[in-house]
């Protein structure tokens, strides 16, 4: 899926991107008091330039969740005033195959319902930018 996404045109142009740089998967950071830890973020990927991108990947079928609070929750928690904000920024810059290059970076999150089938673009939002 990561090799699909990345070469992908059509997504990198509904994105407003030249190149997506995945950097992980699966990315969490949380304490065991933690009341809620799963706040994993499918997919970070960066532009190369100054955007990190947060994917909440979604299937069609999927009508129970709610993406976009999803992404929105996050952003909050992995951004520059969030909970993890500060060592979040630190893993994504040391991360060991491709790290995000500028400590200025901002945030944008993304809910994409059903990558890998058809995207359905209506469902598939952008959640607002928040810098880091």
């Amino acid at each position: 899926m990561i090799r699909d996404m990345n070469n992908n045109k059509e997504l990198k142009k509904y994105l407003n991107v030249e190149k997506l740089i995945f950097i992980a998967s699966e990315f969490i950071i949380h304490e065991s008091k933690d009341k809620d830890p799963r706040k994993r973020i499918d997919v970070i990927a960066f532009d190369g330039i100054d955007t990190v991108i947060f994917f909440e990947m979604k299937t069609p079928q999927n009508e129970e969740d709610d993406p976009l609070s999803q992404v929105s929750e996050y952003i909050e928690r992995y951004g520059k005033n969030g909970k993890y904000g500060v060592e979040a920024k630190q893993i994504l810059m040391e991360y060991p195959i491709n790290g995000v290059t500028t400590a200025n970076y901002k945030i944008k999150g993304y809910a994409v319902y059903g990558y890998g089938e058809k995207i359905n673009q209506l469902k598939s939002t952008q959640d607002t930018i928040y810098f880091a």
